[in-house]
């Protein structure tokens, strides 16, 4: 009976369930397609300079920025990676030896855990960010999910299979 109960929690998280999700910002010509669950908007902006989306589905948390580069140098995929990693050191929390890297044809995959203060508590959380670039403008895709089971730590590392973006 307890096998059954642990095999129907590690199904049970919503986050888990991914499908094939589409995000458009319009006034960019951008359109970013990947897996993850549904999400309810929480906030979308979408202006000819740049796009903002956040949403969330439980304990999963989703956004898309996409924006002018946020450091000095190149507006190449390669020079995002640098920008972020020189500033992961700063990320509240951050569990360096968690961190990994997985390189895809348009984008950069990076995962890692964080303990958040959540509730006023220190809470587990797996963040993956994919990081790609176009048109002069960086765009990071950031899941996460708070106190994550296995199966939302595999549907995180999966969204990059589903990914693609135009431009």
């Amino acid at each position: 009976m307890k096998n059954l109960i642990a095999l129907f929690s590690l199904f049970a998280s919503a986050a888990a369930f991914a499908e094939p999700t589409v995000l458009r910002a319009n006034e960019l010509g951008w359109e970013v397609h990947f897996d993850a669950p549904a999400t309810s908007k929480v906030v979308e902006t979408s202006t000819t300079d740049a796009y903002h989306y956040s949403g969330n589905a439980g304990k999963f948390k989703l956004s898309l920025d996409i924006e002018q580069p946020q450091c000095q140098g190149g507006v190449s995929r390669k020079d995002q990676f640098d920008c972020f990693f020189g500033q992961m050191d700063k990320i509240p929390g951050l569990v360096t030896q968690s961190i990994k890297f997985k390189k895809a044809p348009e984008a950069v995959l990076i995962s890692y855990l964080a303990y958040d203060q959540i509730d006023g508590a220190s809470t587990k959380v797996h963040h993956v960010r994919i990081l790609f670039a176009g048109k002069g403008k960086w765009a990071d895709l950031h899941a996460a999910v708070i106190k994550p089971e296995s199966a939302d730590s595999a549907m995180l590392l999966g969204m990059n299979e589903g990914f693609s973006f135009s431009n």
